[in-house]
């Protein structure tokens, strides 16, 4: 009865939410969850299952991620009454619910009242999550290693009773039911029989929860967007916003691999303050891309080209610093020498302002780190991510013909990103 009543319930409320099946699961926030997807069907979609792990989010990344959780009512005075077989009736608030049923079998469920409360985290907490990568310790890769056909999650949300509620069901055999919801159950019965089952569910259950999904590739954690959950968002009214987030989502798949590869961004930060051998190293990455390399006129960048390896590193390494490297010439005057100088705080607090500016609040945090405040070399960072409250408006008033601001909001995502990667520590 109760996988039905919280069935009821999802219908009504939110495509998002997963009703809760098992009274004794109460799915806490950031609990891990193991997602597990049948294919066996051609049409037919059936419902995933869903495992929570004993382990949370903030247990395997050992970082902050800034996630506070929130509580509002969801819903007052809810109650459910539904008859299988016939009509079904969901609402809330409503004191006179009427479900007519003649037939051999039928079954009515009806809850009591109740008030339904959400405890979760904030659109934009969770969003900016999208533009983090975190780097997971060997062991809790070994702990979460992902069969085929599975994925990990955590909990996002969680919908639950602030007080007991009264579930039941009255099954009549051959006959009819005539049933009006007045607070909690009247039904009458005319036939052979009638059984009625009925329980209590204590405060503080789970009825429902949502997920957000997790992404692990070479050992390193990424966040899903909420822009596929919540399109319909004001923040994602505009297409040109869409097309952005999932083209720098695409770009931080790609620089991956320059996780905790300290060795060649050493080499690197020395290429950077030489901007003609910044340019012969784009050249040459180009030129392998095209299968016609030539040996560099620089030693700076032969050496860096030995270091990469390029006979035998991979083709996704090539490719991520391919782009990091044609992100960081395109910048412009020293910035990308500076940006490879600082640390590791500085870059995390760049890519927190862009994703304030992509979910509309550009304008609302102001950085306190000294390369990024007035007359420092970065501060033009700062002035244009800080420069209008949302994408759109920093579009209208773009004045620059020979570039676009999402191509420079691009060109530092990319950069950042990739420099920060490279700073990362490899667990064992």
């Amino acid at each position: 009865m109760f996988p039905r009543l919280t069935e009821a319930i999802v219908k009504k409320q939110s495509a998002g939410l997963i009703s809760n099946d098992d009274l004794n699961l109460n799915w806490e926030l950031l609990t891990l969850v193991r997602i597990r997807k049948k294919n066996l069907f051609t049409h037919f979609q059936p419902r995933d299952k869903y495992k929570p792990l004993a382990l949370k989010l903030n247990r395997i990344t050992g970082e902050g991620l800034s996630l506070e959780p929130r509580a509002e009512i969801l819903v007052k005075d809810f109650h459910v009454s539904s008859c299988f077989g016939g009509g079904v009736e969901v609402g809330g608030g409503s004191t006179d619910v009427q479900v007519d049923v003649t037939g051999e079998v039928k079954n009515v469920d009806e809850s009591s009242m109740v008030t339904l409360m959400s405890e979760h985290f904030s659109f934009h907490d969770l969003e900016e999550l999208s533009f983090r990568t975190i780097m997971l310790e060997q062991k809790v890769l070994d702990i979460l290693q992902l069969k085929e056909g599975e994925k990990l999650a955590f909990v996002k949300q969680r919908v639950f009773n602030t007080g007991p509620v009264d579930v039941s069901r009255e099954t009549s055999r051959s006959g009819s039911i005539g049933t009006k919801f007045l607070g909690f159950l009247s039904v009458g019965v005319k036939g052979e029989k009638a059984d009625k089952y009925k329980f209590t569910v204590p405060e503080n259950k789970t009825f429902a929860f949502a997920l957000k999904e997790l992404i692990i590739e070479d050992g390193v954690l990424r966040f899903s967007s909420e822009s596929s959950v919540r399109a319909s968002t004001e923040i994602f009214h505009s297409e040109k916003v869409r097309i952005l987030i999932e083209g720098l989502q695409s770009k931080q798949n790609v620089l991956t691999p320059l996780v905790g590869r300290r060795y060649l961004l050493r080499d690197l930060r020395q290429i950077l303050e030489d901007r003609d051998a910044l340019s012969l190293l784009e050249d040459a990455l180009d030129q392998i891309r095209y299968g016609e390399y030539q040996r560099p006129q620089s030693e700076a960048v032969v050496w860096f080209m030995a270091l990469l390896d390029v006979s035998s590193a991979s083709k996704d390494l090539i490719e991520a610093v391919h782009l990091l490297v044609s992100a960081l010439e395109a910048l412009p005057d020293n910035t990308a020498a500076v940006l490879a100088k600082g640390g590791l705080e500085t870059l995390n607090c760049i890519i927190s302002m862009m994703g304030q500016l992509v979910l509309g609040q550009g304008r609302q945090l102001q950085p306190q780190l000294r390369p990024l405040q007035e007359d420092e070399e970065l501060h033009w960072v700062t002035k244009f991510l800080c420069s209008a409250n949302n994408l759109s408006d920093l579009v209208a008033n773009w004045d620059y013909p020979d570039s676009s601001p999402e191509g420079v909001l691009e060109l530092l995502y990319v950069s950042v990103q990739g420099l920060g990667l490279m700073q990362h520590n490899v667990r064992s």
